[in-house]
């Protein structure tokens, strides 16, 4: 029928569109966290957002390379900043 070839024909940008959303609303939920506390480790955002940690690091890469946060000091001392 129409209606399942339209469905179909726009399969892929739903999809798109739906994935894109979630990224927008983790990217918002890492940087609560971070606000809330910018001594936050990757770990204890994964825990708070129920995602895996190598999940959680490849959103902070692309916030960080995308010049939305920045870490200020090391790894176990350090503290994010958002830009």
């Amino acid at each position: 029928s129409d209606v399942v070839k339209d469905v179909v024909k726009d399969g892929p940008d739903v999809v798109k569109d739906v994935v894109k959303d979630g990224s927008e609303e983790i990217r918002n939920a890492i940087l609560s966290s971070i606000l809330a506390d910018p001594h936050i480790s990757a770990a204890q955002i994964a825990v708070l957002l129920n995602l895996s940690p190598r999940q959680v690091q490849r959103y902070l890469r692309q916030m960080t390379d995308n010049k939305m946060i920045a870490r200020a000091g090391g790894r176990k001392t350090g503290e994010w900043k958002i830009l």
